[in-house]
């Protein structure tokens, strides 16, 4: 059976433009590795005590993969003060990705039979949210490899 590394080169050698690892929420010792495969880390959390508290373990996972990494806020009430205090806590550790995703009806729709909200409400609220998440996600693939680029060898 191939490793994930090896799986992963072969998908670049194949040409794949990206590749993503949803994993467990669970963390564990073994998530280091995997952490340290990633280009970028994608962080998810809600605007919640428990979200926050459990991010307290993931923190030394993230700084022990020493690897690029962001919070994306989910299920969002933007009104809400604990989202505003959610956000600033968040910021003294990384980047928050914009825009935070609010707590929308299409979200747990699309995923009963694994859509995504651009295939259920294409124009939606959600679907622009998404789009303009993935713009982002894509703006900081290319600040690394600008960087990268502009690094002497």
């Amino acid at each position: 059976m191939e490793t994930l590394p090896q799986t992963i080169r072969a998908l670049d050698d194949a040409g794949a433009a990206w590749l993503f690892v949803d994993t467990a929420p669970a963390l564990h010792a073994q998530n280091v590795d995997l952490l340290r495969l990633a280009d970028l880390v994608i962080v998810p959390l809600c605007a919640s005590p428990n979200d926050v508290r459990a991010l307290a373990r993931m923190l030394p996972l993230l700084s022990a993969a020493n690897r690029p990494f962001v919070f994306v806020l989910t299920r969002v009430n933007p009104q809400a003060k604990l989202t505003i205090q959610t956000v600033m806590a968040l910021s003294e550790h990384g980047p928050v990705l914009q825009p935070p995703l609010r707590e929308r009806v299409a979200y747990p729709t699309a995923m009963i039979d694994g859509r995504t909200v651009q295939e259920i409400e294409p124009g939606g609220a959600a679907s622009s949210e998404i789009a303009e998440l993935w713009q982002n996600v894509k703006r900081r693939f290319t600040e690394k490899t600008e960087r990268q680029q502009g690094e002497p060898t």
